[in-house]
C-alpha cells in the first residue's frame, strides 16, 4: 500500500512539471532566426564595442548630469568624440647660453683669437642656429617620449637662442599700470625660429626665423677689453652718419647725424670674462652703407657715451698740443704737469708746457672759468677736475677690411 501511494504523488509531479514547461513555452516570443557568424565579423564587432568612444563617452554621461538645459551631445557625434591628452609646453629659454657653457667656441668660433681691446662686426649664421634649435627639440621629445610624457609630436619646445632677458624684462616694465601684459605674445616676439611645425618642407635650412619677431637681430658688435669693467654703465647706440658739414684735412669725412633718432640695440650678451656683444636690426651692408641706402646711405656709428650724471674727476689723458694757452679746465691734460707726475699735490701747478723755462701758469680764457684758480679752495678743485661725460664713435667700416684705396673713416669723439 505505502509503495502505491508513491508512485501516485510522482505521477502528479510530473504531471504538474510538464503543464509549467508547456505555459513557459507558449509565453515565449519568437527571436530572428539564427544566422552564421564567421570570426572576422565577429572580430570587428568586438573591436568596435570595446573603442573608447563607444563605452567611455555613454558611461561619462550616464554617471555626469548637467544642470537644466545642457545636454550632452550624441555619442555619434564628432563634438562627442575622444582626443589623446597631450601637452604642448613652450620654454623660452636661451639655448646659446647652454651652448657657451659647453665651449665658447661652440658658439663663436675662434674666440680666443679675438684681440683685447678691440671691437668688431659679427654676422649671425642662422643656419647654424636653426639645426642647432632642431637638435635640441628632437632630444627633447625623445626624453619625454621615454618617461611616457603624452607630449604632442609636433610641438617645438625651444625657440630662442639669444638671451634677451633685460630686453624682455624693459618691456614689461614699459606697459602701464593696471594693464594684464600678454606674456605669451611678449616672449614669443624674442624667438629666434618659427615653431619647426609651421615650416615649409621646401624652405632651406636659416629661412626659418620667427615671422612674429619684432627685428630679428641681423648684426652683432662685439667688443672685447676693459671698457665695461672701468665702465660697466656705459651707453652704446647707433647713429646714421652723414658728410661732414664743415670739411677740412685732418677731419673725418663721416659724422653722426644728430638729426636721426637713435638706434637702441635689441639686447646685449655676455662672455665671461671680457666679452661682449650687442645686437642690432640692421645688416651688416647697412652699416657700412652699401645695404638699405634709402635709410643709411653714409652707414652708420656705433657710438660709446658715459653715462650722463655719473661723476668722475681727474685730468684728461697727456696729449702733444702744449705750448698754447687753454680756454677751459676742461682741457687741462696730465701732459701740463711735469714728466712723470702720478698724483697731484699742492705744490704741483700744470702749464702750458712744463718743458718749457721758464714755465707759464694755466690760466683759462673764458668764464667762469677764469675766476676758478688752481689750489685755491677743494670747491674750485672739484670743479677744475670734474670731468664731462665724453662720446666715441666708430664708423661701420672700419671695423670691416676695405679697400686700401678708400681708406674707412676714424673714429669722432666729443663731450
Amino acid at each position: 500500500m505505502a509503495g502505491g501511494g508513491n508512485g501516485v504523488a510522482q505521477l502528479q509531479a510530473l504531471q504538474g512539471i510538464t503543464q509549467l514547461w508547456t505555459q513557459v513555452e507558449a509565453s515565449q516570443v519568437a527571436g530572428p532566426p539564427a544566422s552564421n557568424v564567421t570570426l572576422d565579423s565577429l572580430a570587428v564587432d568586438v573591436m568596435k564595442g570595446l573603442l573608447p568612444q563607444n563605452t567611455i563617452v555613454p558611461r561619462t554621461q550616464a554617471l555626469v548630469p548637467l544642470p537644466g538645459g545642457m545636454n550632452w551631445p550624441p555619442a555619434n557625434t564628432g563634438a562627442a568624440q575622444l582626443n589623446p591628452l597631450t601637452v604642448a609646453p613652450s620654454f623660452p629659454i636661451p639655448m646659446g647660453r647652454y651652448l657657451a657653457e659647453v665651449s665658447q667656441d661652440f658658439l663663436l668660433p675662434g674666440v680666443g683669437n679675438i684681440p683685447v681691446n678691440s671691437i668688431s662686426l659679427l654676422e649671425p649664421d642662422q643656419r647654424a642656429i636653426e639645426s642647432f634649435l632642431v637638435g635640441v627639440n628632437q632630444e627633447a621629445l625623445r626624453l619625454l617620449r621615454w618617461y611616457n610624457l603624452p607630449i604632442k609630436e609636433s610641438v617645438t619646445f625651444f625657440q630662442q637662442f639669444w638671451d634677451a632677458t633685460a630686453a624682455i624684462a624693459a618691456e614689461l616694465a614699459s606697459i602701464p599700470t593696471g594693464t594684464t601684459p600678454d606674456l605669451a605674445a611678449i616672449y614669443s616676439s624674442f624667438f629666434d625660429i618659427d615653431g619647426i611645425e609651421n615650416w615649409d618642407l621646401g624652405s632651406a635650412l636659416g629661412a626659418n626665423q620667427n615671422p612674429t619677431g619684432s627685428n630679428p637681430p641681423h648684426l652683432f658688435l662685439l667688443l672685447r677689453g676693459d671698457l665695461l669693467h672701468q665702465y660697466p654703465n656705459v651707453h652704446v647706440y647707433a647713429l646714421p652718419a652723414m658728410p661732414n658739414p664743415t670739411p677740412a684735412p685732418g677731419l673725418p669725412e663721416l659724422v653722426v647725424d644728430p638729426s636721426k633718432a637713435v638706434i637702441q640695440p635689441l639686447f646685449r650678451n655676455q662672455l665671461p670674462p671680457d666679452l661682449t656683444f650687442y645686437a642690432w636690426p640692421f645688416k651688416g651692408a647697412d652699416a657700412v652703407g652699401t645695404g638699405d641706402t634709402a635709410n643709411y646711405p653714409h652707414g652708420i656709428f656705433f657710438v660709446f657715451q658715459e653715462v650722463p650724471g655719473e661723476l668722475g674727476f681727474g685730468l684728461e689723458p697727456a696729449n702733444a698740443a702744449l705750448g698754447v694757452q687753454v680756454d677751459k679746465w676742461g682741457v687741462v691734460s696730465w701732459g701740463n704737469l711735469p714728466a712723470g707726475t702720478k698724483f697731484l699735490s699742492p705744490s704741483l701747478i700744470p702749464t702750458v708746457d712744463p718743458t718749457a723755462s721758464p714755465t707759464v701758469s694755466i690760466k683759462p680764457q673764458l668764464t667762469p672759468d677764469t675766476d676758478i684758480l688752481w689750489n685755491s679752495d677743494a670747491a674750485s678743485m672739484a670743479y677744475i677736475l670734474l670731468r664731462h661725460p665724453a662720446w666715441v664713435a666708430f664708423h661701420a667700416s672700419s671695423m670691416v677690411p676695405s679697400n686700401p684705396a678708400s681708406p674707412p673713416p676714424g673714429p669722432t669723439t666729443g663731450t
